[in-house]
């Protein structure tokens, strides 16, 4: 699933993102590095695909997001409204406070050499109120 993420046509790659998707964190030792480069935008690249990669990702757990944070960070700033989106959903649900305020926050505080410990996950009220306060602004 993995190879056919990496190099498959863009039917097949999007395929693959939803298996690893459903697989999770079992996948995440084999998929997150190249699930995490799918985030990246590259020029004619399927943007579905790096939408899907964002959700496979998220859906592996809080270490892997935690792991992958700084492309996710990269990926709130994507061209494409969904995968900012989902980008979000994942950083959120993780808690990766830093992250979701942007790749160069993350950057600074990897640069100052402060590693802070993940704060406990976002129960689903938390999300909806964190949401719901970012659409007031």
């Amino acid at each position: 699933v993995v190879q056919a993420f990496k190099t498959g046509g863009a039917e097949l790659q999007r395929l693959a993102a939803i298996a690893l998707k459903s697989i999770g964190p079992v996948a995440a030792p084999e998929s997150s590095d190249a699930l995490s480069r799918g985030t990246r935008p590259k020029p004619g690249q399927d943007v579905e695909l790096r939408r899907l990669a964002v959700v496979a990702l998220g859906a592996m757990g809080r270490d892997v997001v935690a792991q992958h944070q700084m492309d996710l960070a990269k990926a709130l700033e994507d061209p494409y409204e969904p995968v900012r989106k989902e980008a979000r959903a994942a950083l959120r649900a993780a808690g990766c406070q830093t992250a979701l305020k942007g790749s160069m926050a993350l950057f600074q505080q990897i640069k100052n050499g402060k590693r802070q410990a993940l704060p406990p996950p976002l129960d689903e009220k938390q999300l909806a109120e964190d949401e719901e306060q970012r659409r007031k602004r």
